[in-house]
């Protein structure tokens, strides 16, 4: 008993550093977007919060969470609309994000630890994940959704293989009833998460199949059987989940929305492509591109790509050349193909949502399960290199392994901190030039934006959609953006605005409409007007007009095209 209790605290204890250390490697990972104050893209809206904010559907404008079927984003949107109105609350909220990373990314590292993996191993191993694009996507954006659903896919994974489908299944006497309730609760407490999982964040349900995948690539041949039988299991629940996911959230699209389902983008839309051979194609297109969804956007991308070849040359040699293999040849062989077949199995189905969308759309946080998937197959490819060094594998591993996280939180530092100072630099502009405006004396009616012709202003490629771009690319956000930077002047009910925006395309802007609805604006309201560059708008009287371009002087200020 005594020992029982002594391995429970040394566990706990354990679990403690490993989430104590993960905590203080976000913290300094993201340090810029911690440091920074910014907004970006959708939380602009959150300027428009406040505690008076309720939860209803319709409320706030995240009834849109609803109709795409993910209830539970919908929720803790809300509490960011009741708090993170404010770029000091959005500072406290990053840190509270910065967090839950770290001790998401410290249970993960535990588990690693607990299934044999070295202390220093399993912490770089869970922190490479944890910079993918994905969880960089999250600092920026607040998206609590996005590690509360990774939370709960793992939490499921644990919970189900926890349980002994036996002691649910098997009439044997020697399991008692209790031992039965336990492992009733343990499998459908399991599957109780995995659901809610896709009704938070979807993309990041496939989560569930990593600790699998782990287990599948490092586990003996010995312990095969058992591993198989786990694999099947799993493989079995994911699917049923998931397809009790897809017909609940496409009876909830279809009939909140209609015919305004194909105004969406893919990836909000619950129909099914079978074109599954173009995206396997461009999966391994990406298999280089751990922090990007560029293919072969890092200079070492090809680097990557030898460790993989290299890694499965030198595990196939070993296994070729194993006991294993020269004492049971058919069974080793039959063995292998099962193996290979399992982590096939697992990384399709982990990047399901990505293959099963209807457009070939590349967004870090679909990606993130394939990208996640790709770092463990290439721990597993370091390691096998690693048995080069005979007397020193252990040693060599986690050299390599500490050298692939130090590389992506530098990496993630950077692209982060870049994003950052972007986003702060475009609020800051605004803010400026409407308060050089107003101290001049003259009577404000109107702001107009034009957009920049450059994704962002300081001329770095950008890695996701989100990464390193402007928020004034996105028509739709742009009453927020002014309302945020008027929030930065005067108090919250001393202005309103009126959106006057009808058209996002490039290609057209709907004067008539716009010219309707200046006219027709309250008296005492500041109008909110937007063009891309080089198109044409109104100039009306009392108009600040607010150039994106002057902020990328590499780029060239746009020319400016008046229709009186």
């Amino acid at each position: 008993m005594l020992s029982h209790i002594e391995n429970a605290s040394h566990r706990l204890f354990l679990f403690f550093i490993f989430t104590f250390l993960s905590i203080f490697a976000i913290y300094f990972i993201f340090s810029g977007t911690l440091s920074i104050p910014f907004y970006h893209h959708d939380i602009y809206k959150f300027s428009n919060g406040g505690i008076h904010i309720s939860c209803r559907p319709n409320d706030a404008g995240y009834g849109f969470l609803y109709d795409i079927a993910r209830p539970f984003s919908a929720w803790l949107d809300c509490v960011n609309f009741k708090f993170a109105n404010t770029l000091t609350a959005m500072k406290y909220f990053r840190i509270i994000c910065s967090i839950l990373i770290g001790i998401v990314m410290g249970a993960f590292a535990f588990w690693l630890n607990l299934e044999n993996f070295c202390f220093i191993c399993a912490f770089c191993i869970s922190g490479a994940i944890f910079c993918l694009p994905a969880l960089q996507t999250t600092m920026i954006m607040i998206a609590t959704n996005i590690i509360l659903s990774i939370f709960l896919a793992f939490l499921a994974n644990i919970l189900v293989n926890k349980c002994s489908l036996s002691a649910i299944f098997t009439q044997k006497k020697q399991i008692s009833r209790y031992e039965k309730w336990i492992a009733f609760f343990y499998f459908f407490s399991g599957v109780g998460c995995l659901l809610i999982s896709f009704f938070t964040y979807p993309s990041m349900s496939g989560f569930y199949f990593l600790p699998t995948l782990v287990i599948v690539l490092f586990k003996p041949w010995k312990e095969w059987l058992t591993i198989r039988g786990i694999f099947i299991k799993d493989v079995f629940i994911f699917g049923i989940v998931s397809l009790l996911f897809f017909l609940i959230a496409r009876h909830i699209q279809h009939t909140h929305m209609g015919a305004e389902i194909s105004n969406l983008i893919s990836a909000y839309r619950y129909q099914l492509n079978f074109n599954i051979a173009e995206r396997i194609v461009t999966l391994i297109k990406l298999i280089a591109s751990l922090w990007s969804t560029n293919v072969l956007l890092w200079p070492y991308s090809l680097f990557i790509y030898f460790i993989i070849i290299a890694g499965l040359l030198v595990g196939g040699l070993k296994f070729f050349n194993s006991d294993f293999f020269k004492r049971t040849k058919y069974k080793a062989s039959y063995y292998l193909v099962q193996r290979m077949i399992a982590v096939c199995v697992l990384i399709i189905m982990g990047s399901a949502f990505y293959i099963a969308q209807p457009e070939n759309v590349l967004l870090g946080r679909i990606l993130f399960i394939y990208q996640a998937m790709i770092i463990v197959i290439l721990a597993w490819c370091l390691f096998q290199l690693a048995n080069l060094f005979t007397f020193k594998t252990n040693a060599a591993w986690t050299i390599m392994l500490g050298g692939l996280f130090f590389s992506a939180a530098v990496y993630t530092n950077y692209v982060t901190t870049k994003s950052a100072l972007n986003d702060n630099m475009e609020l800051n502009y605004i803010t400026q030039s409407i308060a050089g405006y107003i101290n001049s004396g003259m009577k404000l009616e109107r702001i107009h934006i034009i957009s920049a012709s450059v994704d962002n202003f300081n001329g770095l490629p950008k890695p996701d959609d989100i990464l390193n771009g402007n928020s004034t690319q996105y028509a739709g956000d742009m009453t927020n953006i002014v309302n945020a930077a008027l929030l930065q002047l005067a108090q919250k009910h001393s202005f309103h605005l009126t959106n006057c925006l009808f058209s996002e395309s490039e290609e057209e802007h709907h004067f008539a409409d716009e010219k309707k609805c200046m006219f027709s604006a309250p008296k005492n309201n500041i109008i909110v007007t937007y063009s891309r560059p080089g198109k044409l708008f109104y100039k009306t009287p009392h108009m600040l007009l607010i150039d994106m371009n002057v902020l990328a002087p590499f780029a060239g200020a746009s020319k400016i095209d008046l229709k009186q």
